[in-house]
């Protein structure tokens, strides 16, 4: 089931529908007439997504995709879905979410994460003031926070014991980069989560704090698909080189204009 149907939902659809039963819940009428005419073997639905009533019929369990671009106020939409259900009185940690995050190397990690000039900005941190009874466990458990992420970002040693007094000032998380973060509260919301990132180029990922909340518990390297053209393909033997590879010999000259001045450029 895909929520909406964009372009990005129409050309999802396209490509899953011959391996899977595709339904497309699109709120704009026009827009759903117009899938439903050029997109075959997919059910297209003129609906709100956000109304449970069409989403699962009697016989099927609940499942939902959502694409979103990994730009912060996209995302701040995603999480309004979430922090609202979440007051109209569902339990999100009764979902099991699958969250992937394509290219996790690009906009994800915190770019702020070095910062010690505003690390402890009031404007941009959030700070949580201790209760009667109140331990790290329970803080962290409230806020999901991990613990060792509290300790981290408190001074507090790992193995030390902390007793915290009513009134103390805990901070939960210092100044971020906003998108970064963005993808922190949707990971807060939904407690029963996987997150999955994908990237080929993982240096950063995994030299990031190992207290950073996108900080990897593992990695695994993909083999590339048999239709994939990377820089093997084209430069990779004599043969690719001389398919892919024009080695141009000729003198080209032709000029550049800046404002009203010309000058000859040759190149080689």
């Amino acid at each position: 089931m895909i929520a909406g149907g964009g372009n990005i939902g129409k050309h999802l659809s396209e490509n899953i529908r011959e391996n899977y039963q595709v339904k497309v819940i699109e709120s704009n009428e026009e827009r759903a007439d117009y899938l439903s005419e050029i997109i075959d073997n997919v059910n297209i639905i003129n609906a709100d997504s956000s109304n449970e009533d069409i989403l699962l019929d009697d016989d099927e369990k609940p499942s939902l995709l959502m694409v979103v671009m990994k730009q912060w106020q996209r995302l701040d939409k995603i999480i309004s879905i979430f922090t609202h259900a979440e007051q109209s009185g569902i339990d999100l940690s009764k979902i099991p979410t699958l969250i992937i995050d394509d290219e996790a190397d690009h906009y994800s990690l915190d770019t702020k994460s070095n910062s010690k000039t505003n690390s402890k900005d009031k404007n941009s941190s959030e700070y949580y003031i201790v209760e009667q009874g109140d331990t790290l466990e329970s803080i962290s458990e409230k806020k999901f926070v991990p613990e060792d992420i509290l300790r981290n970002l408190n001074g507090f040693k790992e193995d030390e014991e902390i007793v915290l007094k009513p009134g103390k000032e805990i901070m939960l998380e210092k100044n971020e980069s906003t998108t970064h973060r963005r993808i922190k509260r949707l990971r807060q919301l939904l407690p029963r989560h996987t997150f999955l990132g994908y990237t080929a180029t993982p240096m950063a990922n995994f030299l990031i704090s190992t207290v950073n909340n996108l900080s990897p518990k593992s990695g695994t390297v993909l083999a590339p698909g048999s239709l994939y053209t990377g820089a093997k393909y084209f430069f990779g033997t004599k043969e690719n080189k001389s398919k892919h590879v024009k080695l141009v010999t000729s003198t080209l000259k032709y000029s550049i204009a800046c404002n009203n001045f010309k000058a000859p450029l040759e190149t080689h």
